[in-house]
């Protein structure tokens, strides 16, 4: 006895002595950091600290937000909006990225150091006559700073953090994009994007958005093809850690009225995804570890059969709604409606040597529906390799050529 007490003292102790700081990590509004280069050891203390970054290529704008989902400081936000309308003659391109578990705002991180070298880059280069801006939002992905096993324990806590964040003044930041893109006389370009954890924030700060857009598209004349209108260019979730459950009211809705039947309403030839998930295969966290944790969390949790169930053919375990309750949207085949893979180019010129590429996976809910406008796509190993592994260049490629396709999507997943 004496002994287990010792050892709970001891990861008591180790706990509190290694909790991740709770200030953030960009509290200057005054200096703008120049980046020439975006190596870690070459940037000086106050660009470290600084909440706007330059570069040739794009700007940089930092929000961090408390675990409870208020803005750390209210500046940021001032002064990113500040950089989004300075005077500028070429339409604007802004890419938004909410980091999940285990990340912060901190100079160093590697979603930060990865979002300077390989996410805004492919946005740049896709619109070289645009100006890019990126916004990184940070929040306490980390409630401790030692790395291994000790951060598994956080799931829960940073989970719940993670819906504070959500229901927080992230929602304040994503109205005012949206009100800067609509607003404008230049052409003025949205991207939201989420990882892990991250993804549950994005979702869940923009699902009523979506749902409103689909049921708009339900309530139109039903003599003529539907057309859900995007609330942003692009809305995209990586690896998202959240339950399927939240998703099925979207999936109700935009999967409502779909025919085969050319005469009967179906969505537009034009029609765009309002909304698109990548998840690897591969993704361990999301695949095996996550039900673990739902299923521990969600043990007092009523889910009864449904009328989405298959009573004859199922068991108990097989409900629907458990399944949901307890797996993410990408690793359930119900959602699933794209597969992503890699191809090697057969064009010589082509400077890619392998190029990622989608195919429609049947999908016996949604029949051979093409045009279906929320994208729950499932990725290969060797396009995403894992949890974290996001940031292949040629993934960010095929990401940011999505927006392009203003009238037709069949050139990117063909």
């Amino acid at each position: 006895m004496r002994l287990v007490n010792r050892l709970a003292v001891i990861l008591v102790s180790v706990m509190i002595t290694s909790c991740a700081t709770v200030d953030p990590y960009r509290p200057d509004i005054t200096t703008d950091c120049q980046l020439t280069v975006v190596a870690v050891e070459e940037a000086s203390p106050e660009c470290r600290r600084a909440a706007i970054e330059r570069t040739k290529e794009f700007d940089i704008g930092y929000v961090e937000f408390s675990d409870q989902g208020w803005l750390h400081e209210r500046g940021q936000l001032t002064r990113t909006l500040k950089l989004l309308r300075e005077s500028e003659p070429r339409d604007l391109q802004i890419v938004v990225f909410v980091h999940g578990w285990k990340h912060s705002a901190r100079f160093d991180d590697l979603d930060v150091t990865n979002f300077r070298a390989e996410v805004l880059p492919a946005f740049a280069r896709r619109h070289p006559g645009s100006r890019t801006v990126g916004i990184y939002v940070g929040w306490r992905g980390a409630s401790l700073s030692v790395p291994g096993l000790l951060q598994g324990i956080t799931f829960y806590d940073r989970k719940s953090t993670a819906e504070h964040v959500a229901r927080g003044s992230v929602r304040e930041l994503i109205s005012h994009l949206r009100a800067i893109r609509n607003n404008q006389a230049r052409t003025v370009s949205l991207t939201l994007i989420g990882h892990s954890f991250g993804g549950l924030i994005l979702y869940n700060a923009v699902a009523e958005s979506l749902l409103d857009s689909l049921v708009a598209a339900n309530n139109g004349d039903s003599s003529s093809a539907r057309f859900a209108k995007p609330i942003v260019d692009l809305v995209v979730l990586l690896n998202p850690a959240f339950e399927a459950s939240r998703f099925e009211p979207l999936f109700q809705v935009a999967k409502e009225g779909l025919s085969k039947d050319a005469s009967s309403w179906r969505y537009a030839e034009s029609q765009r995804p309002i909304f698109v998930s990548i998840t690897s295969e591969a993704d361990g966290a999301t695949r095996a570890a996550f039900p673990i944790g739902r299923t521990i969390n969600s043990i007092f949790d009523h889910e009864g059969w449904t009328d989405q169930d298959d009573r004859v053919n199922s068991t108990y375990a097989e409900r629907v709604e458990k399944v949901a309750n307890t797996n993410t949207i990408g690793h359930m085949a119900r959602y699933r409606t794209h597969r992503l893979t890699t191809r090697i180019s057969s064009d010589r010129n082509d400077p890619h040597t392998e190029l990622i590429t989608c195919s429609v996976m049947l999908n016996k809910l949604l029949g051979e529906e093409t045009l279906f406008p929320l994208w729950n796509m499932y990725a290969s190993a060797d396009v995403i390799s894992g949890h974290h592994d996001i940031y292949g260049k040629n993934l960010w490629e095929f990401i940011s050529a999505i927006p392009n396709h203003q009238t037709s999507l069949d050139p990117i997943c063909k």
